[in-house]
């Protein structure tokens, strides 16, 4: 006799498969929130927050670790409010009216500055604010980018163009630096021997990039910067930075 086989087929359906994790929102926040990682530009940013919270009473953020290895910068949740796809990038919704978005370093320090009264001077004093501005830009605009990018060519072997043209320009600025250092360095008054005289938000933006360098391309450091010797001003003037707790506390704010 025949014998029948009955197969039972079943459509998989989405019920069946791990429904995938829900895209974050970046903007259900309550409180000031960092999103960032702890390269030079995030613990610029890091840093800021928290002299903030040694300054002003009652101040509290939250940090979220954007993890740029894996490409959460690149996520359409994340272009949301840092549509340049970079970190950092801070969410405000504490202030009056609409949440504040701001990213870019610079921008962020300046807001920052601006908000709680620290670290810039107001309004009132023009020459010492734009003393302090024309620094601060002086770095995102030259300094940090060419630093990156020696960072980038320094260990590839089929660029010496680019890994010459960069050292070049890296040992240049770290001669600005050094000669506007030994001019506020000159008063013998280590609270006022910072890039503008007292520490402002211009050494909140530099001191980061000189640091990294030190910790992650010795090489160059050693190199292209003759282990800092032509430079004591800004060797000296980076110990002061990281002395301060704020920074100390900052740079281990949203690790690797």
């Amino acid at each position: 006799p025949s014998r029948s086989c009955t197969r039972t087929t079943r459509r998989l359906t989405m019920a069946d498969e791990a429904a995938p994790a829900p895209a974050p929102d970046y903007t259900a926040v309550d409180k000031l929130t960092l999103y960032s990682i702890a390269t030079p530009n995030g613990v610029k940013a890091a840093v800021m927050l928290e002299e903030v919270k040694e300054a002003v009473e009652g101040f509290d953020y939250d940090a979220v670790t954007i993890d740029i290895r894996s490409g959460a910068q690149a996520t359409e949740s994340f272009l949301a409010i840092s549509p340049n796809g970079k970190i950092p990038c801070i969410y405000d919704p504490t202030v009056e009216g609409e949440a504040a978005v701001v990213f870019e370093t610079g921008a962020i320090l300046i807001y920052l500055a601006e908000k709680y009264g620290i670290l810039l001077p107001p309004a009132s004093q023009p020459a010492a604010r734009a003393n302090v501005l024309k620094w601060t830009i002086w770095q995102v605009a030259g300094h940090g980018p060419n630093m990156g990018q020696l960072g980038h060519f320094y260990r590839r072997e089929d660029s010496p163009y680019a890994k010459e043209r960069f050292s070049t320009e890296v040992k240049r600025l770290f001669g600005v630096l050094e000669k506007q250092l030994a001019t506020t360095a000159a008063s013998g008054n280590p609270e006022t021997s910072f890039i503008c005289g007292a520490y402002s938000i211009a050494d909140v933006c530099t001191f980061p990039w000189v640091r990294a360098m030190k910790q992650f391309n010795p090489a160059a450091v050693t190199e292209v910067l003759e282990d800092m010797a032509p430079f004591p001003n800004v060797a000296a003037w980076l110990d002061r930075c990281m002395e301060r707790p704020a920074s100390q506390r900052g740079v281990a704010v949203t690790p690797f």
